[in-house]
Order: structure tokens, then C-alpha cells, then sequence
């Protein structure tokens, strides 16, 4: 497991979570 990992999965969660909130806010 690279050492970055947690980051990478942080990063990740954080920019699928902005498209959510920013799907959601389109929609609505």
C-alpha cells in the first residue's frame, strides 16, 4: 500500500462528494 493511500483516498472522496453537492444543486 503506497503511503499516500489515505491521501488518495481523501482526495478522492472529497472531489465525489463536490460532484454530489454540485449534481445535487443542478438538479434542484
Amino acid at each position: 500500500v503506497p503511503t499516500d493511500q489515505a491521501e488518495r483516498d481523501r482526495i478522492a472522496g472529497d472531489l465525489a462528494t463536490t460532484l454530489f453537492v454540485e449534481a445535487g444543486a443542478g438538479t434542484g
